[in-house]
């Protein structure tokens, strides 16, 4: 990971990454095609990982311990930080993110609501996408918040605009 210290993903060479990996280049190729292939695989990780914790998570919801387990989910995550907040790839996995974040809030929410389903969408995305640009900044800026804080905080707002999205 040193290299994306000093390179973007999609300037990094197959040689190079294996030579600092320690592996071979039919090790690399036996794993993925290209390159671009690490943060697709990195992205389908995350984004299941945080659907587990949203399946996991107890019913009525408790959004402020739903945002610690996501900031843990995204903190463990295998190259999680390194990989998609790549400029190359935060953009991407920022708008997977907030896509599968809207469709994990339907499935929670859209049942309890009076709102009609675009209404609902459209507070939905307000909502994941501040959560977003939120904590790819905190780890893009090294985390100098305590984690628990930062998902208390965050807790906390989003829970009054997820009230929000059960009333009209």
């Amino acid at each position: 990971m040193r290299l994306l210290s000093r390179k973007e993903l999609n300037e990094i060479t197959v040689t190079e990454l294996c030579k600092a990996a320690g592996v071979d280049r039919k090790t690399f190729y036996h794993h993925y095609k290209t390159i671009s292939d690490i943060p697709e695989e990195v992205e389908r990780q995350v984004i299941s990982d945080i659907q587990k914790v949203f399946d996991q998570a107890t019913k009525p919801l408790d959004i402020p311990l739903l945002f610690k387990q996501l900031l843990q989910c995204l903190e463990t995550g295998v190259l999680f930080p390194e990989v998609l907040l790549t400029k190359s790839a935060a953009e991407q996995f920022s708008l997977h993110l907030g896509l599968t974040m809207i469709d994990l809030l339907k499935d929670r929410f859209l049942a309890e609501t009076k709102l009609d389903p675009v209404t609902f969408t459209v507070r939905a995305r307000y909502i994941t996408g501040g959560v977003i640009a939120v904590y790819l900044e905190w780890f893009r800026n090294g985390k100098t918040i305590p984690r628990d804080q930062l998902a208390d905080r965050m807790g906390e707002l989003v829970e009054r605009e997820c009230r929000q999205l059960l009333v009209p």
